[in-house]
């Protein structure tokens, strides 16, 4: 019998309110993921407290945040999850993908 493997943490927990954020969000978790970024979409309701909850749960670095006011710009809000008082962000979700690896690639040059 095969050793139980523990399941890798992601990089990115998308969490998501209203229709059009669930829609944007789903394109963003591949976008990432095609960027080689681990991404675990939020499925199944909720709201942003208890959404924010499992993130944080997940081990994720990051928490991509999308409502319905973010999906109609365009934008996502990036919440680093592991650091202390780091700023949270307003992006363009065309520059999540750039944002979210050069902090990853921080974090790791200061380890």
């Amino acid at each position: 019998m095969p050793a139980a493997r523990r399941p890798r943490t992601p990089d990115v927990y998308v969490v998501h309110q209203g229709d059009e954020a669930a829609r944007l969000a789903f394109r963003v978790a591949e976008g990432l993921r095609d960027q080689g970024i681990s991404a675990l979409l939020h499925c199944g309701g909720g709201n942003f407290k208890s959404q924010m909850k499992k993130a944080d749960g997940s081990g994720a670095t990051f928490a991509v945040i999308i409502g319905d006011d973010e999906a109609a710009t365009g934008e996502a809000q990036l919440k680093p999850l592991r650091e202390e008082g780091a700023a949270q962000l307003k992006l363009k979700v065309d520059d999540l993908a750039d944002a979210i690896i050069g902090q990853l690639i921080d974090s790791d040059e200061e380890e």
